[in-house]
């Protein structure tokens, strides 16, 4: 899994940005990023794990979860 922090998030849309720790771009974090998991809001800040998929030419994170790797 991939791991960043939230840089930006808004709970009414669902939409924000990771800064990628490895490659430190930003990504973005649509509304459908955390389905399955038990949050349903993040914060600028946050550290989190994450998937990270390419479609149609854009990368897509998917299986967000909060924390960091060695927990």
């Amino acid at each position: 899994m991939a791991q960043g922090i939230i840089k930006s998030y808004d709970p009414n849309t669902g939409v924000g940005i990771v800064l990628d720790e490895e490659t430190r771009e930003d990504l973005v974090l649509n509304s459908d990023s955390l389905n399955g998991s038990i949050f349903i809001t993040l914060r600028q800040g946050q550290r989190v794990n994450y998937t990270k998929i390419e479609s149609e030419g854009e990368v897509k994170i998917i299986k967000i979860k909060i924390g960091q790797d060695k927990y």
